[in-house]
């Protein structure tokens, strides 16, 4: 393989990092819609950065609109809560 080649495939690699890169959204802790910067893609995988963090996160939790990530929000909100049968781990080891 040539210089020049490996040039050109090099100079694709970057063009296909380029298209990738733009603004996207994700849900924080299931609270709020975060702004991000999309760097990378790998394969099923977003490199994502906002302030100073970076986040490698699967495709599904990055939206392309915030109205995409609201509705996401929406749908974790709308699950109903635990039945009062429902008992944390921890007070089933002490016996209540």
């Amino acid at each position: 393989m040539t210089m020049s080649s490996n040039l050109s495939v090099t100079q694709v690699i970057m063009e296909n990092i380029e298209q990738t890169r733009g603004t996207a959204f994700i849900v924080v802790s299931n609270l709020y819609v975060q702004k991000v910067t999309v760097l990378r893609s790998n394969g099923d995988f977003r490199i994502v950065m906002f302030g100073e963090k970076r986040l490698q996160l699967r495709k599904s939790r990055v939206f392309e609109t915030e109205q995409e990530a609201q509705e996401a929000l929406k749908r974790f909100k709308s699950q109903p809560e635990p039945n009062e049968s429902f008992r944390k781990p921890s007070l089933y080891e002490q016996g209540i």
